[in-house]
């Protein structure tokens, strides 16, 4: 029983090793096809200063910008390509959603202090306890 399983395993070995040899006989011998060449007669002809092409081009300086909060842009103060310096209006965001939440702050501000004022008169004339 061993001796089969030996010869059949050889025989697996043996087969793996002769593929191999034979896969690297083929590629030793491989060789790439020839190239194909085209030629032409030199002649005498005008130099064309220009060159129409469609292409793209990419800025050497730019800027990658990101708001320090989020919002619908409203507007845009610049055009493409234009130099922008410092304190220039670069984009303008919608700020309604922001009004509203600052004039929500200012009434809920404007109530504790009537209620602190209130308070304070209470305590000091000794009509509800300093705790509250």
């Amino acid at each position: 029983m061993l001796i089969i399983i030996g010869l059949i395993l050889g025989g697996i070995f043996g087969f793996q090793a002769f593929k191999n040899r034979m896969i690297a006989a083929y590629l030793a011998n491989l060789k790439s096809p020839p190239q194909t060449v085209s030629t032409i007669t030199a002649a005498m002809s005008p130099w064309q200063t220009t060159l129409q092409s469609i292409g793209s081009f990419n800025a050497v300086e730019g800027a990658n910008l990101s708001a320090q909060v989020q919002g619908i842009v409203q507007k845009i103060g610049f055009e493409d390509g234009q130099d922008v310096k410092k304190g220039d209006l670069i984009v303008q965001l919608l700020a309604d959603q922001q009004i509203a939440t600052l004039e929500q702050y200012k009434a809920s501000m404007a109530n504790a202090q009537i209620a602190y004022e209130r308070d304070s008169r209470l305590i000091k004339a000794n009509t509800i306890a300093q705790s509250q």
